[in-house]
C-alpha cells in the first residue's frame, strides 16, 4: 500500500497493481484488482507520489456530496483563468463524479468512453442542450488535461457527440416601459432600495454583465472632466470604461449619498448591508443574491416574465438598437466580442402583432 492521498478528507489507500496506480476504497475488504481490459487508461510508470492529488479519488462517507473526484476538480479548476468558467466547470465535474459514485464507479480505471457517453445521454434528458454542451466541454478539457499531464493514457471523451450549436438567441428581456416600471417601483427611501435600483440601473444603462457589476469597487465610478464614468472588469481581466448614462449617474449618486461616506474607494460598490442600516456588511453580493433580488423586484412590479440578471443587459442593448444605435456601437458599449451574437438583441424590426396574424383568412 502507498501513502495517503494528500489533503484527503478520509484515509485513502493506493496500491500499485502491475505498475498501475489505482485508488482503493478503504471500506472494501480487499484491494480492488481491475480486470485486464480496464488496465489501460491510467498512465504506466508514473511515480507513486507524483500528482496524486490531481487524480480522481473516492471521498467516501455516508451522505458525502460529490463523493468522487473532489481533489481532481480542485486541481483542474485552479488551472482555469476565468472565475466564471472555473465555477461552471466545477459544478459540471462535481455532477459527473457524483453520478459515477452513484453508478458504483469508484475507480478512475472504470471511466471508459461508453461510461461518459451514458452520462451525457442521461444528462441530455435533464438539462438544456446549451447546458449539456457546457458539461461536455468541461469533461473534454478535464480529461485532455489529465492526458497532457501523463496521468491518463487516452481521453474517453474523444468520441462524444452532442447536439449541434443552434443560432444564438437573446436572453429574455423587458420592453422599455416594463423596465421603467420595475425601476420606478423600487422604494428610493431605503438604503436597500437605493442599492437595488443602482444595481439594476447599471445592468440596463451600462449593458453590463452581472459578474462585472458585482466586481466593481467604489473607485470604478469616477469623474472624467464633468462627467461620470464606469470601469467594468470584464472576462479575461479586461477593463472596459464607458460614460455613465445620466439616469444611471443619478441612481449611483443617490446610493453613494445614502451610504453616508461608509463606502471608500477600494471597497465593493455593491455589498451586503448590516440589517437595514447604511453600513456595508463587507460581504460581496453573489450572482445568486442578485438573481433573487431581481426576481423579488419583478414580482413586486407585477412582471410575470421569468427574467434574470442577463435580461437587463439584453433590455439595454435592445433599447439602444431601438433608438437608432449601430451594431458597432452596441459591441463597443457592451464589450461584446461577437457581432453574430450581439445582433440577436436588435428588436428594431417590425413586430408581428395579432392584427397581422389575423390577416391570414381561410
Amino acid at each position: 500500500m502507498g501513502a495517503a492521498v494528500p489533503g484527503a478528507r478520509e484515509a485513502q489507500s493506493i496500491m500499485q497493481h502491475n505498475n498501475i496506480l489505482c485508488y482503493v476504497n478503504p471500506a472494501m475488504k480487499k484491494p480492488f484488482e481491475p480486470p485486464a481490459e480496464l488496465q489501460t487508461n491510467l498512465a504506466i510508470g508514473a511515480p507513486p507520489a507524483a500528482g496524486l492529488a490531481r487524480l480522481p479519488r473516492l471521498a467516501a462517507g455516508p451522505g458525502a456530496e460529490n463523493r468522487f473526484g473532489q481533489s481532481v476538480i480542485e486541481a483542474f479548476a485552479a488551472e482555469l483563468g476565468n472565475d466564471n468558467t472555473r465555477a461552471a466547470y466545477a459544478v459540471a465535474l462535481r455532477r459527473f463524479f457524483a453520478w459515477c459514485a452513484d453508478s458504483q464507479i469508484e475507480d478512475a480505471l472504470r471511466i471508459m468512453p461508453h461510461t461518459v457517453e451514458a452520462y451525457v445521454e442521461e444528462l441530455g434528458r435533464r438539462v438544456t442542450p446549451a447546458t449539456q454542451r457546457q458539461h461536455v466541454a468541461a469533461l473534454r478539457q478535464l480529461f485532455g488535461w489529465l492526458v497532457a499531464g501523463k496521468r491518463l493514457k487516452y481521453d474517453p471523451t474523444t468520441s462524444l457527440r452532442v447536439p449541434a450549436r443552434k443560432a444564438p438567441t437573446a436572453a429574455p428581456s423587458l420592453a422599455g416601459a416594463e423596465a421603467e416600471r420595475l425601476i420606478g417601483s423600487i422604494d428610493g427611501g431605503t438604503i436597500i432600495g437605493l442599492r437595488d435600483r443602482a444595481l439594476i440601473g447599471l445592468l440596463v444603462y451600462g449593458c453590463a454583465r452581472i459578474g462585472a457589476v458585482l466586481a466593481m469597487r467604489v473607485e470604478d465610478y469616477f469623474w472624467v472632466g464633468k462627467r461620470r464614468w464606469l470601469r467594468l472588469h470584464e472576462k479575461g481581466g479586461r477593463r472596459h470604461e464607458l460614460p455613465a448614462h445620466p439616469k444611471l449617474a443619478a441612481y449611483l449618486d443617490a446610493y453613494l449619498a445614502g451610504l453616508d461616506g461608509a463606502a471608500e474607494g477600494a471597497s465593493l460598490l455593491f455589498s451586503s448591508l448590516r440589517g437595514r442600516s447604511a453600513t456595508p456588511g463587507g460581504r460581496a453580493l453573489s450572482r445568486v443574491d442578485a438573481y433573487r433580488m431581481i426576481r423579488r423586484r419583478a414580482v413586486a412590479a407585477g412582471i410575470r416574465a421569468r427574467i434574470g440578471c442577463h435580461s437587463f443587459r439584453a433590455t439595454g442593448i435592445a433599447a439602444y438598437f431601438a433608438g437608432g444605435g449601430t451594431l458597432a456601437g452596441a459591441r463597443a458599449i457592451a464589450a461584446h466580442a461577437s457581432a453574430r451574437s450581439i445582433v440577436v438583441y436588435d428588436r428594431s424590426k417590425p413586430d408581428i402583432n395579432q392584427e397581422e396574424i389575423e390577416r391570414i383568412a381561410l
